[in-house]
């Protein structure tokens, strides 16, 4: 007799959580005020310890980067990477870690690859500088 079928699983949503990001200007303000910089090829990196447990990502793409769908892109992009990144690091998850991210103009040519690179070398940077002390 064969079996019955069963009902697919459901979808996981695959998108950063909303206690991952970083969603309030004053939540940037601190980032940007308090916070440690490390530049990198498409990006400039900004982070900070947080209150709270696990690493938070915020993203700005300026106007100059380009039209909407091109800063939408660069947005998706990066926050696609950071999700997927290994470096959503257990040693910085758990004190916390706030980090924001300004893509630079040069961001709306890069591809996919590039970004991810470029995210990755910038929070290694970051995590280097949070092992060593501040750095500004």
């Amino acid at each position: 007799m064969p079996a019955e079928p069963t009902a697919p699983a459901a979808p996981r949503r695959e998108r950063l959580a909303r206690e991952e990001r970083i969603r309030r200007r004053a939540e940037y303000r601190a980032v940007y005020d308090a916070g440690r910089k490390a530049y990198g090829r498409f990006l400039i990196g900004f982070a900070r310890e947080s209150a709270g447990a696990g690493v938070r990502l915020g993203v700005t793409v300026t106007r100059k980067s380009g039209t909407a769908v091109v800063r939408n892109r660069i947005r998706r992009r990066l926050k696609e990477s950071f999700r997927r990144s290994p470096r959503r690091w257990p040693e910085a998850g758990r004190s916390g870690l706030d980090v924001v991210i300004n893509a630079r103009d040069a961001a709306a040519e890069a591809t996919y690859a590039d970004l991810a690179a470029d995210l990755d070398r910038l929070l290694e940077k970051l995590t280097r500088e949070r092992k060593a002390g501040p750095a500004r």
